[in-house]
């Protein structure tokens, strides 16, 4: 979890981010070996994932050559979004990516 003090324009935050992944995705592949994973396989329990963060967007209003012609623009924003995911408790890794469900929140875009 990054938390509310990860600054990605801060270098050295995003190289421990980056020396973090591999590790804790490796953790994450030997989650399935563990015994009450085993166990827990033979069971139709699943389990539900809420991941929530920021997506950084550029919007463009105009066309490429509107924009270099100075009569088009582009602008950066972002919005929070939240996906849940669902997965069985014995597979938590195995997710159907057509069975997520995204939700992007827009409204501050007509603020």
């Amino acid at each position: 979890m990054l938390g509310e003090d990860f600054d990605p324009q801060i270098k050295a935050a995003r190289d421990d981010l980056e020396r973090s992944i591999r590790p804790a995705t490796e953790q994450l592949a030997r989650v399935k070996d563990l015994p009450s994973i085993s166990r827990l396989s033979g069971l139709s329990i699943e389990i539900e994932y809420c991941v929530t963060g920021e997506v950084d967007v550029e919007l463009q209003y105009g066309s490429n050559s509107d924009v270099s012609h100075d009569i088009g623009m582009r602008s950066d924003d972002s919005y929070p979004y939240e996906a849940r995911v669902i997965a069985a408790a014995g597979k938590p890794l195995d997710i159907d990516a057509e069975a997520i469900q995204l939700s992007v929140d827009t409204s501050s875009f007509y603020e």
